[in-house]
């Protein structure tokens, strides 16, 4: 996690809930195929060699996931490998970084790619019919082993409507199951706006999962031809807007009159939602 304005960062320089030297394993993932695009979009070599060796450790590390604990502990101390809960809900930005070192020529992946893949569609999709236990922990302010989240559900819809069939021939079904599971879950009515939460611990409008939420109900609402997603995603985007400030300043929720906060909720995780939004639904962006 980092401590604040602190560069470099020193070796124990985990904080929120994280312990001193611990990682999370999913945000490896994250941040792999981050720099994995940065390679595609620079031709600089560096950000390839840094995803390659993320995703490396994490094929080194891959356990056998179950029915009860996913293939990567949420958190690792990095010096001993020592994990700390034993489920992650992320694990759809390992297999992008998977899928995208494939696609530049690196073959090793393919077996741990297409392990994980069967782990999610054997145990954790189907994990939303039931209680839900493998869609929990992603946010590192919380270490709450029963606490599940929408953030990681609505990103492996993402994936999904992206891919549709080239990766999932049943990937309608998988999606609007785990759209469902989220709207179950998450959602509350604000302002006679439907809204979604983080977490079973925070089902606040924090800007991140929010429109997180809109833009993937836009990308549903286009793929299968719902009006009513289509209206759910436009209000749910509409509603993040008023976090905005005259100036252009961004608040972390709507309902928070600070200016700024989590970066996460005010801007790294907003935007990208709206492009895909607009992208959906190109009239959108007028």
């Amino acid at each position: 996690t980092g401590r604040a304005l602190l560069v470099p960062q020193p070796p124990d320089c985990g904080s929120q809930k994280d312990r001193p030297y611990e990682v999370q394993p999913d945000k490896g993932g994250i941040a792999g195929y981050a720099l994995a695009l940065l390679y595609e979009e620079t031709g600089d070599k560096k950000y390839l060699n840094q995803a390659l060796q993320n995703a490396r450790v994490l094929a080194a590390n891959m356990r056998e996931g179950n029915d009860m604990r996913s293939p990567w502990s949420f958190r690792v101390d990095y010096r001993t490998g020592e994990g700390r809960g034993v489920v992650s809900a992320d694990m759809v930005y390992i297999l992008r970084l998977f899928d995208k070192l494939l696609q530049h020529g690196y073959r090793e992946f393919g077996e741990p790619r297409q392990k994980l893949w069967n782990w999610i569609v054997r145990y954790q999709i189907p994990s939303v019919h039931k209680d839900g236990m493998l869609w929990t922990q992603f946010f590192e302010d919380y270490e709450l082993p029963h606490n599940r989240n929408a953030w990681s559900p609505l990103n492996l819809a993402r994936y999904l409507l992206e891919k549709k069939n080239k990766i999932d021939p049943d990937w309608q079904k998988h999606t609007k199951a785990l759209i469902e599971f989220v709207e179950r879950n998450f959602t509350t009515v604000r302002d006679g706006v439907i809204v979604c939460g983080e977490q079973d611990d925070d089902k606040n409008p924090w800007g991140g999962v929010l429109s997180n939420y809109g833009g993937v109900m836009a990308m549903y609402a286009a793929a299968v031809g719902s009006d009513d997603y289509k209206k759910i995603a436009y209000e749910a985007l509409n509603y993040c807007m008023y976090a905005i400030d005259d100036d252009g300043c961004p608040s972390q929720r709507v309902d928070s009159s600070k200016r700024g906060g989590w970066q996460e909720d005010a801007h790294t995780d907003v935007v990208h939602n709206f492009m895909d939004a607009i992208k959906a639904f190109p009239e959108w962006a007028k």
